[in-house]
């Protein structure tokens, strides 16, 4: 099953409010097995591009994708920012395939949407029901906590185009540029997740 955004956009305009998550989601484990960390940025007009990357430490990858102005101007952040986290969890689902993933976000309103699976904002629902759907296939436990921006630096740093600057991080936080991958999604859209489509 494929995704793009148009069709998120079209199943977000033409939600009536009814998607639920077919399976109670599975107790917390104490120690989760791996971390993602994903941002979104949203600048309109702005100097810094409209964004969203993220890390993924089990691959050594790091990744971005830059915003059209239509996606900037049409979605709001909250929904760019579930975007991004599920954009990075289907990046690494295959490899991750069987553990418990702590994806690290640094919105609220797509934290609680994970961790309570009762989005306030219905247009969130159709993200949780993806996200439900690529952990299901991968036999995933997909848990969901709130990061600080001043933490999430690399993430940050990706999501607002300096992707120089979020090697340098990772490079200063110890690792060596020889572990890490960068991947454009624009650029290189066949690198990305096989289960969306950008």
């Amino acid at each position: 099953m494929q995704f793009d955004l148009d069709q998120l956009e079209d199943m977000l305009a033409e939600y009536d409010g009814t998607a639920l998550i077919r399976e109670p989601r599975p107790p917390i484990p104490i120690q989760p097995d791996c971390m993602l960390w994903s941002d979104a940025s949203r600048e309109p007009g702005g100097d810094v591009p409209s964004a969203m990357g993220g890390v993924i430490p089990a691959t050594g990858v790091v990744w971005k994708y830059d915003f059209s102005k239509r996606q900037t101007e049409v979605l709001p952040i909250h929904l760019l920012e579930g975007i991004g986290s599920i954009v990075g969890l289907a990046m690494a689902a295959e490899t991750l395939r069987g553990k418990a993933v702590m994806a690290w976000c640094d919105n609220q309103s797509w934290v609680k949407s994970v961790q309570r699976a009762k989005p306030k904002d219905p247009c969130l629902r159709e993200l949780l029901a993806i996200q439900d759907e690529l952990a299901r296939r991968h036999e995933l436990t997909v848990l969901s906590e709130y990061v600080h921006t001043d933490v999430n630096t690399v993430s940050d740093k990706a999501s607002r185009g300096d992707v120089p600057g979020a090697v340098a991080e990772l490079v200063a936080q110890g690792w060596s540029e020889d572990q890490i991958t960068v991947i454009d999604l624009n650029e290189n859209p066949a690198l990305g997740p096989p289960d969306l489509e950008l």
